[in-house]
């Protein structure tokens, strides 16, 4: 709840409208891989390009594009193809449930995972990760970094998923189980 709160203070307070966007180089691209996705249906990893199909194919700067991480991007796409909305407002959406839920909780189930009983001491991580302006804010706001954010904000987890790993109290089963979320 905290997450969203200030998330919605800090992130919506900045921002003209819930359609609005930065007219830079980086968010040019990341629009333009969401409207790809959305207008060819091809949402994998594999040869992202931010011009589609086609004849817009043709005027790529860049052939034969490999793998790109688009974890936020297909949020972002998923989010507008379910509810209808324009490109440029689920890339809003997207960054907020990235920086308003999936941080907070990710990073506060890690931190209950690390310091199991001490209460003090997850109080003072959490408000120590809390300080950290850079992080997600430097990231949205500087840089339009929103992949970044998005793998960032599930870092947590995915430590936590790793850490459980080599969890000697585990099943097998649960330890793979473990590795395929990791």
């Amino acid at each position: 709840v905290v997450g969203v709160v200030v998330t919605g203070i800090i992130y919506l307070r900045n921002i003209s409208g819930p359609g609005s966007f930065a007219e830079e180089y980086d968010n040019v691209h990341h629009l333009g891989v969401i409207r790809t996705f959305l207008d060819t249906g091809s949402w994998l990893c594999l040869g992202v390009s931010a011009y589609g199909a086609g004849e817009a194919a043709e005027i790529a700067p860049v052939i034969g594009w490999g793998f790109y991480p688009t974890i936020w991007h297909t949020f972002a796409a998923l989010a507008s193809s379910s509810v209808g909305i324009p490109v440029t407002m689920s890339a809003n959406v997207a960054n907020f449930v990235f920086v308003g839920l999936a941080w907070p909780v990710t990073l506060c189930g890690f931190l209950t995972f690390l310091f199991k009983g001490n209460k003090k001491l997850l109080l003072a991580a959490a408000l120590v990760f809390s300080a950290f302006g850079s992080f997600p804010w430097r990231f949205i706001y500087w840089g339009t970094l929103f992949p970044n954010v998005a793998s960032f904000a599930i870092l947590a987890a995915e430590l936590y998923f790793f850490m459980m790993i080599f969890d000697d109290k585990i099943t097998r089963g649960q330890r793979i189980e473990y590795f395929v979320m990791f």
